[in-house]
This record gives C-alpha cells, sequence and structure tokens, in this order.
C-alpha cells in the first residue's frame, strides 16, 4: 500500500504531468522519503535544484509541494533528473569521456546485453601497445578484464554457464585496489567464488593480484607500481587507428547501460564525443509489455522481439496456431512422406519445432528432383542446414537445451536465411545451386530409412511438431512409412527417487535435472556455507535465518561478523579511523577522555579508546605524566625519543637524555657532535640554564631558572677544577 504523501505526489503527477509520471511511476515505490537528504524532491521547488534536470527537460513544481523534471525525450531510459542511463552500439560506434584518475582504488559497475561472443565493453589508456590501461571484454562468451601498470599485463576472467552473449541483461562489477582486481558477474557471491570457485564449481566471480617485478621492492627503485591512465575512457570500441592494442576486441554491439564509476552514475549523455551510438536499448525495449502471447503463452523479452512459450497445442510465434498431436522420436525412428507439392518457384521454405537434449540428430531431409537435397540437422548443439554438400551452421545458440525452438531456411533472391526462434538468430549465406523448378520429393523426419545410408547418420531423439514444407503443414500428418515414433512429448521425471542432496531442491528440466541448493548452502553436495567460510580471517560466518528481521537481509543466506578493526561484506576491509578526532569505537562513535594537562593526546585509539601520550613525548613507566621529550636540536637527530625512557637520539660523543652534553668536560655540543673547546670555557648546560662559551677566568651571569629567585653566577676557574660541582646562588 501507498502512504498518503505518495498517493498524493502520483495524483499529482498523473493529474499535471503525465509525461512526468511515465518514466518516475516505476521508481516511486522504492523512492525514499528521509530527511537527511541534501535535495528533498518531495517538498523542494525548482527554485532551489533547477540545475537538477539533465538533457531537455526543466524542472516543473507540483502542486503539493515538490518538483519533477518533465519533457524528458528518453524518459523511459533515464533517471528522475533524465540523465541518460543506456546506450546502443553498433560495430565502429562508440563513447569517449575524461580518463579515469584513480591510481590505486577503482570500482566500476555496469549492465550489459549483447549476442556477440567476443566484444569491447570499455578500455582506458593510450591508442597504442604500451603505457597503463585497462580493458573489460567479452572473449568466447565469458567477462574477462586486462590491465597493466606499464610493464606486463594481468588478466582475470568470470564465467557463467551458457556464456554472457545471450541476448539478456548481465551486471558486471569490477573493484581495483593496490594492483587487485577483482570481477564478478550478476551479483555473485564474490567471498565464495574467489575462494573456492574452482572446488565448487562456482566461478562467477574471480580475483587477481597484479605482481611487479623483482626490483620494485627496492623503493628508491624507478618502477611501474599505480595504475596511471593517461588516455581517454572509450564506452563499446576504439576508433578506427592504424595502432597495435593489448586487448583483442575493438568493437561492440548491443547495449550497456546504468553505468557507475565509483558508484556514481555516468550520464551516457556527458560524453566528450560519440561516434554513432544511438540514445535507449531498441533491442531490450519491453517487448512483453503489450502481452502479445495468446492462449495462455508466457512472455520473455527476446532479442528486438519478444518469445512466447505455447502451451500444449498452440505454436506459431505468438501462440495462435492450433497444433497438431506431438511426435516423440527415440534415437531410432524416422516418419516419411511425400507432399506432392507443384515445382519450386522463386522462394521455398521449410520449418519445423523441436525440442531435445541430445546434441547430435537429423531433423529433416528433402529430397529435390533427382539427385539434390536439403536438410536440417543438430550438429555439436547448433542448427546446420545443408544443400548437397554445402552448409550452412548458426553458431549463435545451442538448442539441445530441452526447451521447445523453431528453426525455418528460406531460399530468397539474396542467398539461404536460416532463422531460429522466428528471428532471434538469424544468418544469410548465399550457396551455389539452384532449386527453382525441382519438385519435393520424400521428406524424412527424425531419421532414414536404413537402405538410404550412410550409416553415420544421427537419429533424432526428442519431440517434434508443425513441420512445414512451403508453407504446407497437413502431409507429415499421413506418413507412408513410420518407424518407432510415438504420439505425445512425455519423457520420465529425472527427479524421480530424489537425486538431489539435502538442502536442495530438484528441478525438473525436461530429460534433466538440476539441484538448487537452498540459500546457505553451495556446491555440488550443498554444503552449508558457513562451513566453507566465505568470510575474511578474523571474522565469523552466521547463518541467516528464514525467518530473519528485516534487518537481517543477506541475499546469500549468511552474514560475516566482523572484528572491531574489519568492515565489508566479507570483513575484508580495515577500518581507517570511521569516528572523527577526538572520538572512537565502531559503529557508534563516543568522545575520547585524554588529560591533556597531563600531555595525552586528545585523539585516543580508534578502537578501545585507550589515551596515549602526544606527539614528541614520553611515559615513564608506571607515570601518568607524558613527559616532553624537549631533545636538544643542536646534539639530537629531531625531536622524537624513545616512548618510555625518553632517551632523544645523540649525535657522535653527544650524551645526556637530551643529547645536551659532552663526556669531555672541555667539550660543547654542536651540529658535529661534541667539540673541544681551547680558548676558553665550553658552552655547556646545567641547572637549567645554558652556560654561554666564556674566555678563562671570566665570571658569567644569568637569570635564575624557574622556580629560583636572586642571581645565579659562575666563576669559570671552578668548571676546570671541578667540573659543575661547585654552583654559587647569590640573593
Amino acid at each position: 500500500m501507498f502512504s498518503a504523501p505518495i498517493l498524493s505526489y502520483i495524483t499529482q503527477l498523473l493529474r499535471r504531468h503525465p509525461s512526468v509520471l511515465r518514466h518516475r511511476i516505476r521508481e516511486i515505490i522504492s523512492f525514499p522519503r528521509r530527511s537527511n537528504c541534501e535535495v528533498n524532491q518531495w517538498e523542494d521547488r525548482c527554485r532551489a535544484h533547477s540545475s537538477l534536470c539533465k538533457g531537455d527537460s526543466r524542472c516543473a513544481d507540483l502542486n503539493d509541494g515538490g518538483f519533477g523534471c518533465e519533457n524528458c525525450s528518453h524518459a523511459s531510459w533515464s533517471t528522475r533528473q533524465c540523465e541518460l542511463r543506456a546506450r546502443s552500439f553498433t560495430r565502429g560506434s562508440f563513447l569517449t569521456f575524461p580518463s579515469l584518475r584513480q591510481r590505486h582504488r577503482l570500482h566500476i559497475k555496469l549492465r550489459f546485453v549483447t549476442r556477440e561472443k567476443n566484444a569491447l565493453i570499455l578500455y582506458n589508456g593510450r591508442y597504442n601497445d604500451q603505457h597503463d590501461f585497462i580493458a573489460m571484454e567479452i572473449i568466447e562468451g565469458q567477462l574477462v578484464v586486462s590491465f597493466s601498470l606499464g610493464a606486463n599485463v594481468s588478466e582475470v576472467s568470470a564465467k557463467v554457464p551458457g556464456g554472457l552473449n545471450d541476448g539478456q541483461w548481465h551486471e558486471a562489477e569490477l573493484s581495483y585496489l593496490n594492483r587487485t582486481a577483482t570481477l564478478s558477474i550478476d551479483g555473485c557471491d564474490m567471498g565464495v567464488a574467489v575462494k573456492y570457485g574452482d572446488e565448487l564449481n562456482y566461478k562467477c566471480a574471480n580475483a587477481v593480484t597484479h605482481v611487479l617485478e623483482p626490483r620494485c621492492a627496492d623503493l628508491m627503485q624507478t618502477c611501474y607500481r599505480f595504475l596511471d591512465l593517461t588516455g581517454p575512457l572509450q564506452i563499446g570500441g576504439l576508433p578506427a587507428l592504424p595502432s597495435d592494442f593489448q586487448i583483442k576486441n575493438k568493437d561492440f554491439v548491443g547495449c550497456i547501460m546504468d553505468l557507475y564509476i565509483d558508484h556514481q552514475m555516468v550520464d551516457l549523455n556527458t560524453f566528450v564525443a560519440d561516434n554513432g551510438t544511438l540514445v535507449g536499448c531498441p533491442q531490450k525495449k519491453g517487448f512483453c509489455h503489450s502481452q502479445p502471447c495468446l492462449n495462455g503463452g508466457t512472455c520473455e523479452e527476446g532479442w528486438g522481439s519478444f518469445h512466447c512459450h505455447c502451451p500444449p497445442g498452440f505454436g506459431d510465434k505468438d501462440c495462435s496456431a492450433n497444433i497438431e498431436p506431438v511426435r516423440h522420436f527415440m534415437g531410432d525412428g524416422f516418419l516419411i512422406f511425400t507432399p506432392h507439392l507443384r515445382p519450386i518457384q522463386t522462394e521455398w521454405a521449410i520449418s519445423i519445432s523441436f525440442r531435445t537434449r541430445r546434441k547430435n540428430g537429423l531433423l529433416l531431409k528433402v529430397q529435390l528432383g533427382q539427385s539434390s537435397h536439403v536438410s536440417l540437422e543438430v550438429s555439436d548443439g547448433m542448427i546446420n542446414y545443408s544443400f548437397n554438400e554445402q552448409s550452412l551452421l548458426l553458431k549463435d545458440k545451442s538448442v539441445d537445451d530441452g526447451m521447445w525452438h523453431n528453426v525455418e531456411a528460406k531460399w530468397m533472391t539474396a542467398g539461404v536465411w536460416l532463422n531460429l526462434d522466428y528471428g532471434q538468430y538469424e544468418s544469410v549465406e548465399r550457396l551455389e545451386g539452384h532449386i527453382r523448378g525441382l519438385y519435393v520429393g520424400k521428406v524424412s523426419v527424425g531419421g532414414i530409412q536404413p537402405s538410404e545410408g550412410p550409416e553415420n547418420v544421427a537419429f533424432f531423439n526428442g519431440c517434434i511438431q508443425d513441420v512445414r514444407i512451403d508453407m504446407n503443414r497437413e502431409a507429415w500428418l499421413r506418413p507412408s512409412l513410420e518407424s518407432n515414433v510415438k504420439e505425445g512429448c512425455r519423457v520420465q521425471n529425472p527427479c524421480h527417487g530424489n537425486p538431489c542432496p539435502q538442502n536442495s531442491t530438484c528441478v525438473d528440466l525436461w530429460g534433466h535435472y538440476e539441484c538448487q541448493c537452498e540459500m546457505g548452502f553451495v556446491g555440488d553436495q550443498c554444503l552449508p556455507v558457513c562451513e566453507v567460510n566465505p568470510c575474511a580471517p578474523g571474522s565469523k560466518c552466521r547463518p541467516s535465518s528464514k525467518f530473519a528481521s528485516p534487518h537481517d537481509h543477506h541475499k546469500y543466506g549468511y552474514t560475516c561478523e566482523c572484528d572491531s578493526l574489519h568492515t565489508g561484506e566479507y570483513c575484508e576491509v580495515p577500518l581507517d579511523h570511521p569516528c572523527p578526532s577526538n572520538w572512537w569505537g565502531y559503529p557508534i562513535c563516543g568522545p575520547c577522555h585524554c588529560d591533556t594537562a597531563k600531555g595525552y593526546d586528545a585523539n585516543c585509539n580508534k578502537t578501545n579508546g585507550e589515551c596515549t601520550c602526544e606527539d614528541k613525548h614520553f611515559q615513564p613507566p608506571h607515570s601518568d605524566i607524558c613527559f616532553d621529550c624537549d631533545c636538544y636540536a643542536t646534539g639530537s637527530f629531531g625531536n622524537r625519543c624513545d616512548l618510555i625512557t625518553g632517551q632523544c637520539k645523540c649525535r657522535a660523543g653527544v650524551i645526556g637524555r637530551r643529547c645536551d652534553s659532552c663526556s669531555n668536560p672541555f667539550a660543547e655540543v654542536t651540529l658535529r657532535g661534541c667539540e673541544v673547546v681551547y680558548d676558553g670555557c665550553p658552552q655547556s648546560f646545567s641547572m637549567g640554564i645554558w652556560w654561554d662559551r666564556t674566555l678563562f677566568d671570566q665570571e658569567s651571569s644569568h637569570a635564575c631558572p624557574k622556580g629560583a629567585v636572586g642571581e645565579y653566577s659562575f666563576p669559570f676557574f671552578y668548571y676546570v677544577y671541578y667540573n659543575f660541582k661547585s654552583k654559587i646562588f647569590k640573593e
């Protein structure tokens, strides 16, 4: 239920600013009304925040208070402030932004969608194969980040089953800290994946630490230690330059959305240069919103269109067609029919719908004339179309996943158009030869007669429906020959007998099953996650209850309880003075109670509140007072001393706690150490007074030290004979 203020806000938007409502309604539910935000969009007015509305939008005050941004040209792809969230890229297009400046710590998060197995998502560095750089690529369907500090290149990859080029949105997150790069995909549990990914077959996150050259251990050596990015940040591609790069790809085909750098969203309209990108993501604009699937079909967002999962008895792209009964082929059967069609004209097509779990199997073979034929088959999990000895392979999508697929091959003027799932995946290629004027002879479905050979033909195992030869869909229902083919499409429930371990659920995937661990359990055996323990050393792993309070919301079924010196999701981040000066504690700070009058530092220990001496002070054992080091600058190497004894670091020959004396009574303290004075009495420190150098047989007088009165004189012959042991005070 909405609260009264939110209902009022929605009403005002609907009444006064419908254009604002269209792109804000989805965000109203989660928009927090907090008093500690610097901008209150519920109560403030435009005059205070007119610059918040970006692009071509303008600020509009609402009747009941607050404001919104209206007339945003691309509202469905923008934030409340009309900041652009998404852009579409074609081959050769890219965006240019200013360089990333972070040398030690960097965080990048973004979403992307593509069907390319190889693509460049971002690159920051020089336009050559030298110098520092960082790049995020898709290589063979998996995510790879590479970077260099100027010498060798380090790589880290994260992998998901089936790859990332499936035409669905994926989220990538990169954290870089002091030469360590951590990469994760789709909200992966990084603690488990980084530590135990290989053991648990859970590789959606990974980390790598860049190893410096051995000479870098010497800090005085010139060495590449930091990430110094001096080139621009490229999103979605690189310019066409005659240069070599330290990466494998230069283009991206698809969409990039919700780019965050150091947790700040990047408005994709604030580029330095735009080379051919488009606003938004036309390929993923929400095709299911119009509910296109009929007869109870369920809609799935596709690539530039939608895909319907039809109930039994219905087919076509939108489930609008009634489909004849399904046939089940057992891996050793076939069905043969003759459609009796007219000779082939300009365009000619065959299509078939099927589902299978096998990587190889013949779907359809059509005899054309006396010596030609075309065939459709599943080959190594992919669709392969062949005409005589020529073939066309659709590499973009595996079809041995147990799902229903429709494949069509159509001869056109430009070549053969092979498309899967009503255009979701397609390829066009010209094949040598002609079929015009040929008649359609025997059609074999699922396999061939033994007499036809060759013996290496793989028979189909799975279900087939809706076979069409040049749009004729009736002939295959009246086969002239049929062997080991059944009606229906029933397979044994693979979850029968409970094959999954404890703490998991068996999911029937038609001819295959998957064990899904319950929250808080991981691995093939669904072990308790705290037995694996993804938390950092020194912390404690605690399982999260299924009935935990809203504050215990860890999405992976456990929490890491950190000690007082660490924080982070896995307690992996050392705390760097979380409290301000003169305060201590975590997560709640309290005031320090250190007596500065006794020489203590006002800023206490951030963890336990313990007081320590002020800088350049020392504290003898069993003393509650800190004393000033008071090192004699001329005789010492600095103004700091031993924290317990107070001994300063003295120059050569200099003695005394403060480094203010010489062991030789005829020497005085200098910047070169103790040096003998031959023509008089040396400068010396005694009774709290510095006595200047004086000629022999002369007397020197000084004011008394603090706490004494009168005049203090020193007959210097005493200095020679008594070595400071005789002193005269005159009242």
